[in-house]
Order: C-alpha cells, then sequence, then structure tokens
C-alpha cells in the first residue's frame, strides 16, 4: 500500500498553489473520477482523470492533501474506469462517461484520451509509490489493441460507434481518419506504447496547450523548445502570449487570439520569463485560466485538463516562487487570494 511517510517531504507551498489545490475539490467526484467541468456533475472525461489524478499526486507529496485519501481514489479511479470500458473499445477510451464512467453514447473513442489517463494514472502512482496498482496499471495497458487505430505506423485520433440498433457483435465502428503526425499532444501517445514517433508537420501556431502535455510526462527538448517558439509566436503576432484552447464568453473555443489563460502563461513563466509579461501587462491574477482581452471577461468555471496541466507544469518547473515574485507587486488579486488563504 502506501509507501510515503505521513510526515510530509518539505516544501515551500504559496498562496496561489494552496488555492489551485482547493479548485480540484469541486472536479473530483467520491469514486476517484475527475468532472470534465466543475459546472456540469454528470460528465467525465478519461484524460480529466488521468490528469487530475497526476496533479493531485504531486499535491499529495508537497503536503497539501492526505497521501492514503489521494491514493485510495486513485485505486477506485483507476478500477471504475477499466472496468466500464466496453470489451468493443478494445482497451481504448471514450473521450466522456457518465459519473460511472459509463462511455457517453455521442463520445468518440479517443486514443489521445486514452493516452492522457493512462500516462497521468502511471505517473501518480509512481509519485505514491503505489508499487501493486502501477503493475496493475501497465498491465491494463498492455492489453489494449494498439494495431486497431494504428494505419501505416500513424495512430488515428479514435474512432465512435454508429447510434443504431445493430447487436453490440456486428456493430462496425467509423474511424476518425485524421492521424497523429503533427508537432502536437499526439506525441504522448506514442510515448505511452514504447513507439518511435517522428512528427512529420511541424507547426508553432497551436493553442498552447498542446505543447504543455508532452512536457507534463516527459524532459523533452525538442517540446521544450516547440513551446518556446509558439510563446514567441504569439507574441510577435498579438503583441501578448497566452493563446489557447479553453473557455470562452460564447462557451469552449478551440483559437481565439483575444482569449488568452493567465494560468497556463504562470505554469510556464519560471522556463519562459516572457510569459509573465502579458500576466503583467494586464495587471491579471496568475490563477484564473480563462481571460477575453477585449471585455476583460473572465471563467468562473474550472476544467480539470486546464487545472491540472498548469499545476503540473508549476510544481515540475518550481515556478510558483517566480509568479509570485512577478505579480504580487503589481497585481491586488495575488494578495487577495493570499488574504483569503490566511483567514
Amino acid at each position: 500500500m502506501f509507501k510515503i511517510s505521513i510526515l510530509a517531504v518539505a516544501f515551500m507551498s504559496t498562496p496561489m498553489e494552496v488555492d489551485l489545490v482547493n479548485r480540484f475539490d469541486q472536479l473530483q467526484l467520491d469514486n476517484g473520477l475527475f468532472l470534465d467541468r466543475a459546472s456540469d456533475r454528470s460528465t467525465v472525461s478519461s484524460a480529466a482523470t488521468g490528469l487530475g489524478s497526476f496533479a493531485l499526486a504531486h499535491a499529495a507529496t508537497r503536503g497539501l492533501r492526505d497521501p492514503r485519501e489521494v491514493s485510495e481514489r486513485l485505486y477506485n479511479a483507476f478500477h471504475t474506469t477499466v472496468n466500464a470500458n466496453p470489451v468493443q473499445n478494445r482497451g481504448w477510451l471514450s473521450h466522456f462517461t457518465d459519473a460511472e464512467a459509463t462511455p457517453k453514447s455521442y463520445s468518440e473513442v479517443s486514443t489521445i484520451d486514452t493516452a492522457l489517463f493512462y500516462l497521468g494514472m502511471e505517473r501518480a502512482a509512481e509519485l505514491l509509490g503505489e508499487e501493486d496498482l502501477l503493475a496493475e496499471i501497465r498491465a491494463a495497458r498492455n492489453q489494449i489493441d494498439v494495431d486497431y487505430v494504428l494505419r501505416n505506423g500513424q495512430f488515428l485520433h479514435g474512432f465512435y460507434w454508429p447510434d443504431d440498433d445493430a447487436p453490440a457483435e456486428s456493430r462496425k465502428p467509423v474511424f476518425i481518419r485524421h492521424r497523429w503526425n503533427d508537432s502536437s499532444e499526439g506525441f504522448v501517445i506514442y510515448k505511452l506504447f514504447g513507439l518511435d514517433f517522428q512528427f512529420e508537420v511541424r507547426r508553432i501556431d497551436y493553442p498552447l496547450f498542446v505543447y504543455l502535455y508532452p512536457l507534463m510526462f516527459f524532459e523533452d527538448e525538442t517540446y521544450v523548445a516547440l513551446l518556446g517558439e509558439a510563446l514567441q509566436f504569439q507574441i510577435q503576432e498579438y503583441g501578448y502570449s497566452g493563446v489557447t484552447a479553453t473557455d470562452g464568453p460564447k462557451g469552449y473555443t478551440i483559437y481565439d487570439q483575444n482569449l488568452i489563460s493567465p494560468l497556463l502563461l504562470s505554469a510556464v513563466g519560471s522556463r519562459f520569463p516572457s510569459a509573465l509579461e502579458t500576466i503583467e501587462k494586464y495587471s491579471l491574477d496568475p490563477a484564473v485560466a480563462a481571460y477575453y482581452i477585449p471585455s476583460g471577461w473572465v471563467t468562473t468555471d474550472d476544467l480539470t485538463i486546464d487545472l491540472a496541466s498548469a499545476y503540473v507544469l508549476l510544481v515540475k518547473w518550481k515556478a510558483f516562487d517566480a509568479v509570485t515574485e512577478v505579480t504580487e507587486s503589481t497585481n491586488p488579486a495575488v494578495l487577495r487570494i493570499a488574504q483569503q488563504t490566511a483567514d
């Protein structure tokens, strides 16, 4: 069972870190699964469960959560997800499920979401010293039918099941023919299965989150460089950075040059200080997940994948001190968070 001493490892937490970890409480269900977003209590995301579990494992090692409780929920989340996955999915997970991990009828079966779930679970089990669970996770991963979604050595984005009345054994999936052959988060699918990957399409104008996911799990200098170039592209193109896929005033938005994530910029600020200049330029709260420049709109909803990916990089890149140092003198919102935490 649990291998980390209940006496927490020495750490320096900031009010911002405490605030971020507390926000996970609104996102995780009692069975360990993570909601896609805080405002929808009926929709779970497999990727969110993997990333959220990884983030909370970090919080446990830093003394901000009870490691035994985090470990127990990790067990439950993994078993609930895997046991509810239909056999016909051949080990691949649906993007969206209900609160008991039963796939939503409209959801695609997603290669990237499967990879984020398994990598998050593996890293969480490693952090918590849960060797038995780690062995289970890897055994289940090894049962996934990799060839089913490979075409000429490249992964497809996934498949979905037509909504018809045909018996399960006779139903045929519709494959999503887009391939993971570009410089984006698809890299992690190949790494999960130990396959070589050389992208054919190199782009630095994607939403920034696609460059973060690989760096959550792997210290890959190619992706560090891509992230840096993507940040500089946005600064040169728009005069600021932080454009990513996240919630906007009219709902979830893939790419709007006016929609930025201060939280994402905080996460990468210690490695790329130019990212913090945008936070200072607009006097932004570095813990806000989405900000719309023209109107000053800020999101009041949390997406698990946004919060978890930022938190993991904030910890891995030791960015909390950098964010606090840069913003406390210029941003009253940070001081308000600190005061609320102290109270």
